[in-house]
């Protein structure tokens, strides 16, 4: 995989690839936002804002979690994983 954090090369990648990518690594998809420690004083490469900003872009702020959030949510924790053979 490439390290895009600190190299010059960046690579951008869609929705499916980083389900998959959770899939294989066994871990959640928000793993691949999160920067590594250490880095709370670098600015992000296209706005400047510093790392921190990120984690209100990925999480959510307070006022963008609407209790509909929760309960869509809630249902789809409901859902399998995996399709059941009939």
């Amino acid at each position: 995989m490439e390290r895009g954090f600190d190299g010059e090369r960046r690579r951008r990648f869609d929705a499916h690839e980083l389900y998959l990518l959770s899939v294989l690594f066994d871990v959640p998809i928000a793993y691949f936002f999160v920067p590594p420690p250490g880095s709370e004083r670098t600015q992000l490469a296209d706005t400047g804002d510093l790392l921190p900003s990120l984690y209100a872009a990925v999480l959510g702020r307070e006022r963008q979690l609407a209790p509909s959030t929760s309960a869509s949510l809630r249902s789809v924790s409901k859902t399998p994983t995996k399709p059941t053979r009939p």
